[in-house]
């Protein structure tokens, strides 16, 4: 893809956090910003900031697991700033819980948001960019929850390992369409993600927003070598603070 410069870029969690950073970086790029995420004051702060420093940019209140509200996301973004190249999927939430103490309710919440909030978003963007007939790219943001499985995260494990399967079908389906499609799978990140846990990790342990929001600008820029450099810079980001070093 390039040069970011005018290119329209949706990011849903883009309230805090990944998302939030992911954003910041995307507009000093030139991209213009349609961001969703439930929070609307948070999203109307960020919008009004980027906006100041001269970064175009629309902001949406959207619960990613609401099919109209979705659909209401991306009519937006095509009417204010016409055919969407990127769509960064970010919104997900955490819960840490055994699995006898997790209601229905919150295992639905956790597979709505990190699953099928994925797909009503992905299957949105994806629509639009065929459509459209100039391709596009599709960028997830998981977790290493898609790989691996820890105790008193079942919901959000299954959910994870969810969006890992989707993103392989969904990749090379949408190849021939022009569209790339990209994962990401962070470990754990410095984020308010971890503020409902009785035992969050410790700050040395994990990356810090931007680290990812990193990946997610050279995924968006088709920068593959950029790519792999990121992947190695946060592995040893990640042994160095293990090992109370400096990173």
């Amino acid at each position: 893809m390039g040069s970011l410069k005018g290119k329209t870029v949706v990011i849903t969690g883009a309230s805090t956090g990944i998302g939030r950073a992911a954003a910041v970086l995307l507009g000093s790029r030139g991209a213009r910003l349609v961001l969703a995420a439930r929070n609307r004051e948070r999203l109307e702060e960020l919008c009004e900031s980027l906006t100041s420093s001269g970064v175009e940019c629309l902001p949406v209140p959207t619960d990613v697991a609401d099919p109209e509200q979705v659909e209401n996301l991306f009519n937006a973004a095509q009417e204010a700033f016409g055919h969407v190249e990127v769509l960064v999927n970010n919104a997900g939430i955490g819960l840490q819980a055994r699995l006898l103490d997790t209601g229905y309710g919150q295992w639905n919440s956790v597979i709505g948001t990190n699953l099928t909030g994925a797909y009503l978003c992905c299957r949105e963007a994806a629509q639009r960019m065929v459509e459209c007939g100039r391709g596009g790219s599709i960028i997830l943001v998981s977790s290493v929850a898609g790989w691996f499985s820890a105790p008193l995260h079942s919901a959000y494990c299954a959910s994870k390992h969810g969006l890992t399967g989707f993103y392989k079908s969904i990749k090379r389906e949408l190849r021939r369409e022009g569209i790339r499609v990209w994962a990401i799978f962070p470990y754990r990140t410095d984020t308010e993600f971890f503020t409902t846990y009785e035992n969050p990790p410790g700050r040395r342990e994990m990356l810090h927003a931007e680290d990812v929001a990193l990946s997610i600008v050279a995924r968006a820029e088709g920068a593959a070598g950029r790519v792999w450099w990121l992947r190695v810079r946060n592995f040893m980001k990640r042994l160095l603070g293990l090992a109370g070093l400096p990173g």
